[in-house]
């Protein structure tokens, strides 16, 4: 038994070293694609039109005579190219089309579920959209239709949850197709959780996950919640609210770190930069002839607005601006570094890169020029 099982496994190995590097490569004369080994040999002469990203998946997607297909690492063709469209394998399934109809198969080339729908999405928390008649719904893995097919739009799955759309208005059901949120509402934020926003009549506030208007639409404009807070605007200010939506500043703020683009926003080691005044640009809203400085989450302005420009604080020490000249401060508003270099950039590692006299140097926190 220990010699099959040895001679099993030197049978296997050579195939499982090569289905580890196997590369596409394409013929430059001809267009067409094909694949070659880790020592460079060609596996598959060059006859597909399209290889699709493979992600080191175990099968690859290819494409012959605008039909798709997938092939294995070792060069096997294990669902021959008749599909008029493709995905590649999710949780043991792929969306394809053909006739013009959609359906799914399995790694084996099996169709799981019919080729019923005239579209079709990848499996999202155990549940997929299709459309019929032109509706769209949710079936599971075997088929199952879970959520009829009666929405104009819908989303995917997030936590248990999906927005819908019927006619103009949205709202949020669950996995059993339960409407959680009633659809009323104009707009509803991709959510990664609650409070959601919702929009009607261009006014927008938030929902909890039981379709509870925790903040009623009311605001221009507002932000998601991050750590217990949001950001929140009038007809022209900017201000700040919490779970409840009670205001905690005045809104009174042209802009504030809730309205960042980047994973890291709002309050950073309990302080948000604000900004009073000024007008937005390209490279940082209320930039021109605005005032920043930063407030606490009571909402009480902890380091004054009086600067040009402020970042948020990165290594205990934000970057400011005054007059033209760039320094540092510390979360108490004490100037660390003096307002002497013509720019600067934040402290990565315990450098900053700093300009001065048109030249660019690194300095440590106490502001000595680093090597």
């Amino acid at each position: 038994m220990k010699i099959l099982l040895l001679s099993i496994f030197l049978f296997i190995l050579p195939s499982l070293l090569m289905a580890q590097n196997l590369t596409s490569f394409r013929d430059a004369t001809t267009q067409k694609y094909g694949f070659k080994d880790a020592k460079g040999n060609i596996v598959i002469e060059p006859k597909y039109n399209n290889v699709f990203n493979r992600d080191d998946r175990e099968y690859i997607l290819v494409e012959l005579n605008n039909k798709r297909g997938f092939i294995d690492e070792s060069g096997k063709e294990i669902i021959p190219p008749i599909y008029d469209m493709a995905t590649d394998f999710y949780d043991g399934l792929a969306h394809v089309k053909k006739d013009n109809k959609w359906g799914f198969i399995d790694e084996t080339g099996k169709t799981i579920i019919a080729f019923n729908y005239e579209k079709a999405a990848m499996f999202s928390e155990g549940l997929a959209e299709v459309v019929l008649n032109g509706k769209s719904g949710f079936i599971d893995k075997m088929g199952k239709e879970i959520v009829a097919c009666k929405y104009d739009q819908v989303g995917s799955f997030n936590s248990g949850l999906s927005s819908v759309k019927v006619g103009n208005k949205w709202g949020i059901i669950n996995r059993t197709g339960k409407e959680i949120v009633p659809i009323k509402y104009d707009e509803i934020n991709d959510f990664n959780g609650f409070p959601a926003i919702v929009g009607i009549d261009n006014k927008y506030g938030y929902i909890d996950s039981f379709g509870n208007e925790i903040v009623t639409p009311q605001y221009s404009n507002a932000s998601n919640f991050y750590n217990g807070f949001a950001s929140a605007k009038t007809d022209k200010n900017w201000g700040i609210i919490d779970l409840k939506g009670k205001k905690i500043t005045p809104f009174k703020y042209s802009y504030t770190g809730y309205q960042e683009t980047t994973v890291e926003r709002g309050f950073l080691n309990g302080l948000l930069r604000v900004v009073v005044g000024g007008e937005p640009n390209s490279m940082e809203p209320g930039w021109h002839n605005g005032k920043w400085g930063f407030i606490n989450k009571l909402g009480k302005e902890v380091i004054p607005l009086k600067y040009d420009y402020a970042s948020d604080f990165h290594e205990g020490l934000a970057i400011v601006k005054l007059k033209d000249k760039w320094g540092f401060i510390d979360p108490t508003g004490k100037v660390i570094i003096p307002l002497i270099y013509q720019h600067a950039q934040i402290f990565i590692n315990g450098k900053a890169r700093v300009s001065k006299s048109n030249e660019y140097i690194y300095i440590d926190k106490k502001g000595k020029v680093q090597n």
